[in-house]
């Protein structure tokens, strides 16, 4: 088999961190073994374990990805609304919306599994 470029390889260990999300959102993190992420993401085991050290590494790396996206919301919200934020959230705008909207996509499962972890 040939070797994959460092994009398709990128592509690859961003499926597999979609994938893994999306099953540890429906089944838990103690319950979706890294079979079942491979098996989901049509890759190998070998190729999960290419791209992180075991089923914790690859937890932490959704986490990690998870607060840098929060984090760079809340920054983009400071950048726009730099007064008080309680103010703010009286006043109501589309962009309080969207911060209502993005917290209640979060699947309730995956915040339990991320306090359990």
């Amino acid at each position: 088999m040939a070797r994959k470029t460092k994009q398709e390889a990128q592509e690859t260990r961003q499926h597999i961190l979609d994938v893994a999300l999306r099953l540890f959102s429906q089944q838990g993190v103690s319950s979706t073994s890294l079979g079942e992420i491979a098996k989901a993401a049509g890759v190998t085991r070998g190729a999960i374990y290419w791209h992180f050290k075991d089923k914790s590494d690859l937890f932490s790396e959704i986490w990690e990805l998870s607060e840098s996206n929060i984090g760079e919301l809340e920054l983009e919200y400071q950048a726009k609304f730099p007064g008080d934020p309680l103010s703010v959230l009286r006043e109501g705008n589309d962009s309080n919306l969207l911060i209502v909207f993005y917290v209640q996509i979060m699947p309730d499962d995956f915040v339990m599994q991320l306090h359990r972890f």
